[in-house]
């Protein structure tokens, strides 16, 4: 009796044990199933959302030329995860566009971080070394260039034009200019030059994806075109001569130059400073004229005396 007992309670165990690791198995079977739906609508997810795409090789900083060919190739093809749309990156025909901000290696490039570059046939980079910059003037700045006259009068000569290739100790930079932007500049820089207090200098737009292009304004005279064209090398000259003093009022608002060593360059470089030596002039005048005037006085003054004296008899040789 007692070994059928124990037999009977083993037999118990036994299909309790069973019961308990059948149930076990359907469990984690159905969770292993789920883990695997859920795993197949993920990867369907990832496959719907991957896109090839192109990413910044190095770092591309604002004002660059995005291409995928050539010695300056900062582009590849990549494939990526994304859940934004095609339309949000660049493709082919965005090759060859300039980055509008700064894009860090391994960073898709999106499509609003490039503008399109207009070339014409007659646009050519002109180096610029009249205008008198801002002493915080960086690299890709986008500015206008204008130009100031002693009676207030300020016209737009360039709009929007960008910075590159700053010189800033030399007041140097080179922008993309089309043959009309030239031949008005260079009527500016000439009528600059022969207007004592005239001044050319750039601002900066704050920012320029933004705001819209200013309109040039700047009249050209015709009296200046033909100038130039009697003389050309009234340009170089007039160039000359504004960009040295764009130099020396950048570096006197830097405060690296004594006014002993602006007095030195001025004499050596042949400077006037028109106001200082019309005031210096008329003082000096004043003073000419009021020595002039003393020595005058003090030449009737003393011809008075000599005419006195020979005029006047002496009453003793008059007796004799």
């Amino acid at each position: 009796m007692k070994r059928k007992k124990r037999n009977r309670m083993l037999i118990m165990i036994v299909v309790i044990v069973l019961l308990a690791l059948i149930i076990c198995s359907f469990f984690e079977y159905s969770k292993i199933q789920d883990l695997k739906a859920a795993n197949i609508m993920y990867q369907t997810e990832l496959s719907n959302n991957q896109q090839t795409v192109y990413v910044a090789t190095d770092l591309i900083n604002a004002g660059d030329i995005v291409t995928d060919t050539g010695e300056n190739a900062n582009v590849e093809k990549q494939t990526v995860y994304t859940g934004l749309e095609s339309y949000n990156y660049i493709t082919e025909s965005e090759m060859n566009t300039r980055a509008k901000v700064d894009i860090a290696a391994g960073v898709p490039v999106m499509y609003n971080m490039v503008t399109d570059v207009v070339v014409d046939n007659d646009t050519r980079d002109y180096e610029i070394s009249v205008a008198n910059l801002t002493t915080d003037q960086k690299e890709n700045d986008v500015v206008d260039i204008r130009v100031i006259f002693p009676n207030g009068e300020d016209y737009v000569i360039l709009s929007k034009k960008q910075i590159t290739n700053l010189n800033l100790e030399n007041c140097v930079f080179t922008s993309q200019l089309n043959e009309e932007e030239i031949l008005r500049f260079a009527s500016a820089i000439v009528d600059a030059y022969m207007t004592t207090g005239a001044r050319i200098y750039t601002t900066r737009y704050v920012e320029e994806n933004i705001q819209e292009t200013s309109t040039p304004n700047y009249p050209v005279r015709e009296t200046t075109i033909a100038l130039i064209n009697s003389d050309p090398n009234v340009v170089t000259k007039a160039t000359e001569t504004l960009n040295l003093e764009a130099r020396l009022s950048l570096e006197q608002r830097l405060g690296t130059l004594t006014e002993d060593e602006l007095d030195a360059v001025s004499e050596g470089f042949g400077l006037t400073d028109t106001a200082k030596s019309s005031v210096l002039g008329s003082t000096s005048t004043a003073t000419s004229n009021e020595e002039t005037t003393d020595t005058e006085s003090a030449d009737v003054s003393s011809e008075t005396d000599s005419a006195s004296d020979s005029g006047t008899t002496d009453p003793e040789s008059t007796n004799q």
